[in-house]
């Protein structure tokens, strides 16, 4: 079970970046949890800061200022 708060709103492309970051994880050798942990932080990071990205809404989820933070293969806060 996750501790990850949910947003009042929704984004586009979520489930697609949840799937794709827990597989990334799953191929760099992680575990299914650290994977699921990892693409739930991450996808949490990308909508709670792309709200304020000018038509987030209608053309989904902004991961591409973010994806530093998975440069390990999970998502890390550095």
């Amino acid at each position: 079970e996750l501790g990850i708060d949910l947003l009042p709103f929704t984004q586009h492309g979520t489930g697609d970046l949840f799937t794709s970051t827990l597989t990334a994880g799953l191929v760099r050798g992680y575990t299914l949890a650290e994977a699921v942990d990892s693409a739930a932080k991450f996808v949490y990071l990308c909508m709670d800061q792309g709200r304020y990205i000018p038509e987030v809404f209608d053309r989904g989820v902004a991961f591409e200022p973010h994806l530093y933070h998975l440069r390990s293969g999970v998502y890390t806060e550095d």
